[in-house]
């Protein structure tokens, strides 16, 4: 939630998530970020305190990449896509590589 000229902006943790997913997905060295590897697991989560949002992400990426780059464009990906939709300061993104994925097409 923000003020905008005396107004309240309320948006929602599931537009935010949206906007972090559809960030992520932008990212092409990211893999299989569509399926988890247990259901019940979630690939992101968000923290919003105020007008600031931290968040988590657990990813696989493809092998081959440089990881260390693409991990910044992820990182970069995300907290534009929030501060210049919403206005709202990100913290931080930390990203959590949880596998590779072998994939001769990448």
């Amino acid at each position: 939630m923000f003020e905008y000229e005396n107004e309240k902006v309320v948006i929602s943790k599931s537009a935010i998530q949206t906007i972090v997913r559809l960030a992520i997905e932008e990212v092409k060295s990211v893999a299989n970020f569509s399926k988890s590897i247990n259901r019940n697991e979630k690939l992101y989560n968000l923290k919003i305190s105020e007008n600031v949002v931290s968040v988590n992400v657990f990813a696989a990426f493809y092998y081959g990449y440089n990881l260390k780059e693409e991990i910044e464009k992820l990182q970069d990906n995300i907290k534009n896509s929030i501060e210049t939709m919403l206005g709202m300061e990100v913290d931080r993104v930390n990203v959590y590589v949880y596998d590779l994925i072998i994939n001769q097409e990448h």
